[in-house]
């Protein structure tokens, strides 16, 4: 059974945009990403709690409290002005459905917390990349912007084959 589980861990890591090359921009992230994976900030355990005190049982206080400790404890290992938070989750193999109609694809929608400017959660179903940018309108208000330039940079390193 705990196989079957999501694990849900947080970690806080640097988005290398600066480095011009696009491979070596990747690998860059890659490895960032490893190391942010290697040492989480919150375990399974403290994000289960804040998922358990965030449900609609609680009330609006509570939620705002958990919220609020959550994000206090992000923010102590965030630079000032951070407010993006990127996201991956795999479903696994299973084939899933619905009313006996095969799901083809996931449209991940991340909900928004306060202070954050951009949200992309990437998920991985049957051999396919579902990428979902959800955004707060006062700060980034065109977020095609960033899904055009998302795009363009994962094509270049398509070309690159």
């Amino acid at each position: 059974l705990e196989g079957a589980l999501n694990r849900i861990e947080m970690g806080v890591s640097t988005l290398p945009t600066h480095v011009t090359d696009p491979v070596a921009r990747l690998r860059t992230i890659h490895a960032a990403m490893r190391q942010a994976k290697d040492t989480p900030l919150f375990t399974e355990t403290v994000m289960d709690l804040a998922a358990r005190m965030s449900t609609t049982s609680t009330s609006p206080l509570t939620r705002y409290a958990a919220d609020l400790a959550v994000q206090w404890r992000v923010m102590d290992y965030m630079s000032t002005g951070t407010n993006l938070v990127i996201s991956n989750v795999s479903m696994g193999t299973d084939r899933y459905e619905i009313a006996d109609v095969e799901v083809t694809h996931v449209h991940p929608l991340s909900p928004l917390s306060n202070g954050q400017g951009v949200f992309v959660t990437t998920q991985g179903y049957r051999g396919h990349l579902d990428i979902g940018v959800t955004s707060c309108a006062q700060l980034m208000p065109d977020v095609q912007q960033v899904v055009d330039a998302m795009v363009a940079c994962y094509e270049r390193l398509c070309a690159l084959g």
